[in-house]
Parts: C-alpha cells; sequence; structure tokens
C-alpha cells in the first residue's frame, strides 16, 4: 500500500480561514491589538534576560488614511527577524508567543503568564478586511524588513526604513469596509475586546487612550469599603440595562487535575465581579451568565456556561487566564479548567450569600424571595446535591411568622421520641391563613410551601438529614394534629349530624366529620381529601405546555365534570354545632339553611373552593336585603361613574376632532359591534369582504383588531379619529358598549352608518333619526346585499380621492400569499402605491420572502385593474 500525500491549496485555505473563522469581522482589530500586546510582552521578557531595562514606555496605536484606504496598527515591542518572520508570521498554526509562554514556564513555573496569542492564525484575520498586508518590522540589532502577503500562497520580504524597535501593520481594506475608517468605530471596538489588556492603546493622535488599560481587579485599594465601590460602580457602568441586587468581587483560586504538571494538579485564579440582579423569570431553562476576559482580553459577552446552571439569578465579568480559548477567541474550550473555575464561583456565590444572611439579614430574605423560584427549583434536583445542601439552612421559606428557614425553624421545633424535630407545613394554595389561625391556637408553628418547588424542598431536606427533621403536613383531612378525633362514646352523639350532608345535599361533594379544633368560635373548616389534593395535581397537568395536547384535554375534561371533594370538620366544642347534634329532625328548613351556613362560612375562610354556585348561595342564604340594597347603590355610583367618564370621553373627541384631522391616508371605515355574536361577525366579514376589495379598496377597522395606544380608550380614540366614517351593526344582542360607540361617532360628526339585522329587536329611542339599513340576507348572498346598502350611500360615495388600502385578502387572492406574509406585508405598505413604491430588495427583507417572488406580486397588483380609489 502506497503512501500519498495531502495536496493543500493554500491561497484557498488562508481565505478560507480568515472568512469562517470568525464570526464578527470587528474582531481583526483584536487579534491585531492582541499581537501587539504579546509583541510588547516578549520585547520586555527578552530584555530582562539580557539585563536591560531602558524600555520605553508600551504603546499600541491604531492610525486609518482614508484617502489611501488603510489603517496601521503600531506598537513598540520586539519586532521580527527575518528567521522569525519565515518561522512565525509566514507560518501558519506556529505561534511565537506560545512558544516564548512555553519556555517562560519552563523557566519560571511560579510566573504569571500575561500573553494571549497561542494558535498561530491570529494575523489572518487581517484579510476579512484587507485584500493586502503590510508588516513593517524591526528587532534588536537587526535592519528593518518589509513583509507583504495579498493572502495567497505566497509573500515578500525585503530590506526597509524603520528607526525604532517594533513593528507597524498596514491594512489596505478591501471594498465595502470603508466603515472600519471611521475613528470613533475603532475606539468602540478597542473598548469592546481590549479594555483591560494593560497597554494603552491609542486611536491617531488621540492624546488619551480609548481602552480603560485595567479592570477593578486589577487595582489595589486602600480600604474594602474603597474596594467594594470600585467594583459596584463597575458593574453598574458595565450593565446600564440591568438592576444589582448585591454586588460582590470575585477573588478565587482554582486547581484542577492535569498529567501535564509534575504534580498532576492545574493552578490558577479567576478574579472579577458578580451581582445578584432583579431580573426575575421563572423559567427552569434560565441561565445566569458572563461577560469573560483572559489574559485581559474580552472573549465573549453573556457567557452561559462559566456560572454554575443553578445560578440563573447572577452577572458580572470574569477574567481567568487559566481557561483557553478557542480558535476565534470568541468562546472558552470545556475542559477542567473551565469545570474548576465554575465549582469556585458556586462555592463564592454560597459563601456570599451565607455571610449576607448574617451581616444583613433583611436584605438576604428579601433577596431569596425575589428569586425564590429559581433557588428552590435548583436545591429540589438530584444533580445538584452540593448546592442543596450548601443551601437547605439559607433558604427562607413562608410561615405564619414570616419567612424563616429550616434551621431558625428547628429551634423551637417540639422534639419527638428518636429525637428529630416535628415540622408542619401546608400546601393549600390561598389558605394559609386559615391554617396558620388553627395552628396557633395550639401553638404551632407552620411553613406554607403553596410555592412552586416549596414541598420538594422540604421533604428533600427531611430525607438528608432524617435524625434531624420528621415533617407533618396540616392541610389533610387525616391530620390529627389540628382536628382531634372524637371519644368513642361522643360518636353517636354527632353521627346524625354527619349523615346529614350526605343526605341533605347528596351533590355537595364534601364530606362531614366531627372533630375538636381550636378556637372553639370556629364552627367548621374545609380542608382537602386525598382525592382533592390529586385533583389539584391533575390541575398541575392540565396546565403543563412540555405534555401533548390530547393529554391535558382529557385531563380538562375529567375536571369539568368532577367537582372538587373537600372534607368539611365540624368543631365539636362550638356551641352551634352542639345545639345543631341535640335538635331530633335535621332536615326541616330551619336546619337545613343552618347546615348551609355552617358550610358556606367554610368555604368563605377557605377562598380558593369558592365557586359561582357558592357564592351565589351564600348571597342568597346570607344577605339577600343587604346585597339588594348595596347593589343598588353600587348600580347607582357605577351609573354615576360611567355617565361621568362618558361625558369626558365625548368632549376629548369634540376637542380632539377639532384640533386636528389626523386621518388615514387611505379611506378607514371603524365598525361597532358585539364581538361574541354570530350574525353580528357575519355582517362585519361581509363588509370586510365589500369594502377592502374593488372598487373602494378601504380598510375595515374595529377596536379589537390591533393595539395602536397603550390603554383600551386611548387606542378606541386614536382609532375612531384616524377613520373617515363609521358603522355600526346591531343584531339581536343589544350590545351597550356598541350604543356608547355609536354615541361617540355621533361626537365626531363623521358619515355614520347603522346595519341592523332584520331579526333584531326595534332600533332603540335614542337611536331614530340615524341613517340606518336593514340586512336579511346569509351566507354567500350577505356581501352582495352589503354592496347593495352601500352604493346607495350618497356620503360614503363622496369619500374619493384617497390612496388605495392593500388589503391582505387582496394579496391572498390575487398574489396568491399566504396569511402571515399578506398581513405582515399590509402591515408595513398598507396602501397599494406605497408597496408598488417600496424598494423590492428592502420588501423581500423586511417580509422573509424571495426577491423575484415580491417582484412578481408587484406585477400581479400592477395588472389589476384600479377600481375606484
Amino acid at each position: 500500500m502506497a503512501e500519498r500525500t495531502f495536496q493543500i491549496q493554500l491561497e484557498g485555505l488562508i481565505q478560507l480561514l480568515a472568512q469562517n473563522l470568525y464570526a464578527d469581522p470587528d474582531v481583526f482589530l483584536r487579534e491585531m491589538i492582541q499581537n501587539a500586546h504579546d509583541s510588547i510582552q516578549r520585547r520586555a521578557e527578552l530584555a530582562a534576560e539580557r539585563g536591560e531595562s531602558d524600555l520605553p514606555s508600551p504603546r499600541i496605536q491604531v492610525a486609518v488614511d482614508k484617502s489611501a484606504q488603510t489603517i496601521d496598527i503600531y506598537d513598540n515591542g520586539s519586532g521580527l527577524t527575518e528567521q522569525e518572520i519565515d518561522s512565525y508570521l509566514s507560518t501558519i498554526g506556529r505561534s511565537g508567543t506560545d512558544e516564548l509562554r512555553r519556555r517562560i514556564v519552563e523557566a519560571d513555573r511560579s510566573r504569571t503568564v500575561e500573553l494571549i496569542g497561542q494558535f498561530g492564525i491570529g494575523l489572518l484575520s487581517a484579510f476579512i478586511v484587507a485584500e493586502r498586508v503590510t508588516v513593517l518590522t524591526r528587532a534588536a540589532g537587526s535592519g528593518a524588513l518589509r513583509w507583504q502577503s495579498q493572502g495567497g500562497g505566497s509573500y515578500t520580504v525585503e530590506p526597509a526604513q524603520r528607526a525604532q524597535v517594533g513593528t507597524t501593520v498596514t491594512l489596505h481594506l478591501r471594498a465595502g469596509h470603508s466603515r472600519y475608517l471611521d475613528p470613533e468605530r475603532l475606539r468602540s471596538i478597542i473598548r469592546t475586546y481590549a479594555d483591560f489588556i494593560g497597554i494603552p492603546v491609542y486611536v491617531g493622535q488621540d492624546a488619551e487612550p480609548a481602552n480603560a488599560i485595567t479592570a477593578p481587579w486589577h487595582r489595589t485599594y486602600a480600604s474594602p469599603e474603597e474596594r467594594d465601590r470600585a467594583y459596584h460602580d463597575f458593574w453598574e457602568r458595565k450593565f446600564l440595562t440591568e438592576t444589582s441586587l448585591y454586588v460582590f468581587a470575585v477573588d478565587e483560586a482554582v486547581q484542577w487535575d492535569d498529567i501535564s504538571r509534575p504534580d498532576g494538579k492545574g493552578r490558577g485564579r479567576v478574579r472579577g465581579v458578580l451581582a445578584i440582579t432583579d431580573r426575575h423569570v421563572p423559567d427552569v431553562n434560565a441561565r445566569g451568565t458572563v461577560d469573560v476576559y483572559v489574559n485581559r482580553m474580552f472573549i465573549g459577552a453573556a457567557n452561559r456556561e462559566v456560572l454554575p446552571p443553578w445560578a440563573r439569578f447572577l452577572q458580572g465579568v470574569v477574567e481567568c487566564n487559566e481557561l483557553t480559548p478557542n480558535a476565534a477567541r470568541d468562546n472558552v474550550v470545556r475542559n477542567a479548567a473551565l469545570a474548576a473555575v465554575q465549582q469556585a464561583l458556586g462555592w463564592l456565590i454560597v459563601r456570599e450569600l451565607t455571610e449576607l444572611s448574617q451581616r444583613q439579614h433583611q436584605r438576604f430574605i428579601e433577596i431569596m424571595r425575589w428569586h425564590s423560584y429559581h433557588v428552590l427549583a435548583m436545591s429540589v434536583q438530584e444533580e445538584h446535591e452540593d448546592f442543596f445542601r450548601a443551601v437547605a439552612d439559607l433558604m427562607p421559606l413562608e410561615s405564619d411568622q414570616g419567612p424563616i428557614t429550616v434551621s431558625e425553624y428547628l429551634r423551637t421545633a417540639p422534639r419527638r421520641t428518636d429525637g428529630s424535630q416535628l415540622v408542619y407545613y401546608i400546601t393549600e394554595r390561598g389558605s394559609s391563613n386559615q391554617y396558620f389561625l388553627l395552628a396557633s391556637a395550639r401553638n404551632i408553628r407552620v411553613f406554607s410551601c403553596a410555592e412552586p418547588f416549596a414541598e420538594r424542598f422540604l421533604r428533600r431536606y427531611a430525607r438528608t438529614w432524617p435524625q434531624r427533621v420528621h415533617l407533618s403536613r396540616l392541610d389533610v383531612a387525616s391530620s390529627e394534629t389540628i382536628f382531634e378525633p372524637l371519644a368513642g362514646d361522643e360518636h353517636e352523639r354527632f353521627a346524625e349530624l354527619q349523615a346529614a350532608y350526605a343526605l341533605v345535599f347528596p351533590d355537595m361533594r364534601c364530606v362531614a366529620r366531627v372533630s375538636r379544633f381550636r378556637p372553639a368560635e370556629v364552627p367548621a373548616v374545609l380542608t382537602e381529601t386525598r382525592d382533592s389534593r390529586s385533583r389539584r395535581e391533575m390541575e398541575n397537568v392540565a396546565g403543563d405546555v412540555a405534555l401533548p395536547g390530547f393529554i391535558r384535554d382529557l385531563v380538562k375534561g375529567f375536571l369539568a365534570e368532577e367537582r372538587e371533594p373537600l372534607a368539611l370538620h365540624l368543631n365539636a366544642d362550638n356551641p352551634t354545632i352542639r345545639k345543631l347534634a341535640a335538635r331530633g329532625n335535621l332536615r326541616d328548613e330551619i336546619s337545613r339553611h343552618a347546615l348551609v351556613s355552617l358550610y358556606n362560612n367554610a368555604l368563605m375562610l377557605l377562598a380558593p373552593a369558592l365557586r359561582v354556585q357558592d357564592v351565589q348561595t351564600m348571597f342568597e342564604q346570607y344577605n339577600q336585603v343587604i346585597e339588594r340594597m348595596l347593589s343598588l347603590a353600587e348600580e347607582q355610583a357605577t351609573y354615576e361613574r360611567l355617565s361621568n367618564a362618558r361625558q369626558t370621553e365625548l368632549e376629548e373627541l369634540r376637542t380632539a376632532r377639532s384640533a386636528a384631522d389626523d386621518v388615514d391616508p387611505y379611506v378607514s371605515c371603524f365598525v361597532a359591534m358585539p364581538f361574541s355574536d354570530a350574525r353580528a361577525r357575519e355582517i362585519y366579514e361581509a363588509v370586510r369582504a365589500v369594502l377592502e376589495d374593488k372598487p373602494y379598496f378601504w380598510r375595515v377597522v374595529r377596536a379589537d383588531d390591533s393595539v395602536e395606544r397603550p390603554g383600551l380608550w386611548a387606542n378606541l380614540k386614536t382609532k375612531m379619529l384616524r377613520a373617515h366614517c363609521f358603522m355600526a351593526i346591531l343584531t339581536s344582542d343589544i350590545n351597550p358598549n356598541v350604543m356608547i360607540e355609536i354615541g361617540r361617532m355621533e361626537a365626531i360628526g363623521r358619515p355614520l352608518l347603522l346595519l341592523r339585522d332584520a331579526a333584531a329587536p326595534p332600533l332603540p329611542a335614542d337611536l331614530h333619526g340615524l341613517l340606518y339599513e336593514q340586512l336579511r340576507a346569509t351566507g354567500t348572498d350577505l356581501p352582495a346585499e352589503v354592496r347593495e346598502v352601500l352604493a346607495r350611500q350618497e356620503s360614503l360615495r363622496a369619500l374619493t380621492g384617497r390612496d388605495r388600502y392593500l388589503s391582505e385578502a387582496v394579496l391572498i387572492r390575487d398574489a396568491g400569499l399566504n396569511e402571515q406574509v399578506s398581513r405582515e406585508i399590509t402591515r408595513r405598505y398598507p396602501t397599494w402605491q406605497g408597496f408598488l413604491d417600496a424598494d423590492p430588495q428592502a420588501v423581500a427583507h423586511a417580509v422573509g420572502l424571495p426577491r423575484r417572488l415580491v417582484d412578481a406580486v408587484k406585477e400581479t397588483l400592477a395588472s389589476l385593474p384600479a377600481g375606484r380609489s
């Protein structure tokens, strides 16, 4: 078998790497600055080896020549000899910086090496924007040389003139990249990628460098307070659109396994700043983000791999020189060093939270309550065992005493014979007040675990430390902690009372149970049964969008048919319950009212169980007269309030109408209608079909089809004022809102037509005198009848001389476009002429269509008869 050699077309390889390795063209400047930085560092190292000390101050300068279309990147670094040009500058994949780094580390492994380059391909980025690259360089003890390449398979090197040691890279820009000749754009790129490289970078003849040179963690401070203030100010300037709840510095040692090291361990340090933000997104897939720097050079923004997965509420900036950038240097490589950094940051965050809980406990509580969803969600996941153990005694849960931690609860919790302590909790949403009342009467403290993941958190705590905690849930019918069972001889006394609910109210779906509970003043309470808890879990399933739709529909159907089962606890120590139990007959009217009243009392205490039927029953049984009086008073107040509001609205409309005449450039017709009425919708669609087509080409608008201004009234007023005419559809549903809108239309004073369905009741008295037409047709005959009705309207025929409205219906029917694309075209180009005059390429980009299809649509529309405009 013969061995063969790969054939490489070098020019194509160089162009491929230059054009496809880097995602953002801006990085060419980053790479040039990184090369200049490493050259300056290299000069310092070589000078130290030779015992030289009179080096010039490090300096990088970027200059543009607009007439020559060039960018110069100057540095006073080490420069290159002819051999180094051939070995490093002109050899793809070989890095002089990387070889210098290895040499320095081999000489002194304890030294920090602040060199950036590593792959030997950075110069290729110049060919992203340049058609030709010239390098003028001079090394100490050597003559100046000029290297030049057009990105092909060859380059030239020739003697040149240069007084100082250093290098100038000149990029001869390609056509289309002249934007990089803008000094302000260059300054922005420098601030993004090279803000902290430790060497000033100047643009042109600027007196001040474009970069900040150092980050807060590169400086020393006179006091911890000064340091904290500097870090806080830096974070606030860096993330202007975010709000921090707590900012802290990062300065942690990291260590990981590395068989290439003599002791098998890699070591480094991660520095930076992190903040707990107020961003509150209940999404278990959210991640915390950091901007990443390596050796002071920016690598990437909003990195989601550096922070631990559970740290979803943090944002910041970190720098770690031991992280490995990828070839494009826009992200870091996932390796053992990254895992060590992630772990170190995780322990730092937990430590900071622990210290915050001790120093500023109330602030810590507020932060944890704000981010409880994410903290609890992470802590209950098996893969985050370490995180759970770290925060288990820090996480506050809601309780009858306010938010407290489990460890705080255990300080006063009763102890069992096995040494563990009882922790009581409830899970029912919205019923915590009821249980707080019942538990408080027995001097019991209670956690409320209605919040997502809270109960799972408590259960995991009990599993992890069973010798410490024993859980007892109070909000179940079988809980004897709150509801004491009756003595044996008492059951017969209350047996008929318990049976009465099942006999008198067989469809009530509650099971009556007599027990003793405190306070005695409470006659009855309702709690979940095991079935009702299962129902609640099924409700969660019905709302889980991750499940298939048919499963959710099945569950919803079951829930709609089955009423929620509850347990009604009757208090044997309550006087009312005792009197009822003593009555000989519990089926008479008085007893029935008393039984229902007890249930309703309990229902009022258990707010989540309230249903429309229950509310109606309570009003009927308790407050028929009072409710009527209050209703009348409320109706009167509502009427006056609405009347005043309508009067104000009408005045606003008259004022706005007289102040301006800001109407649509095409004819638009605002339609008032009862949205839920099927006949009204049929008439509306017929009106649209007629008016949005030839010969009218008008736009038909209704209140709910779009939001042009925030607020219901502001949105409605804007649409009405922009319309040229009005229509109101009247059907058997005499909707009060339609009547109100007709009054508003009259106030504006533009043409108004009432379209009355033949089956509708007679017009209200206050509409007599308004122009109206009656419609009898249905189905496919209705548009023809509407067309005849509109043709008779002199006031509408007068609305001419406007641009034609380009409707979705025309685009779908005549141009063959789908509904989504048609809607987008209409939104962006509402008139025919506006669409026909628009740049086809801009239209294609805006609506996501191929250019040829946009041209075809335009040709189709241009060929259609204009009709009346």
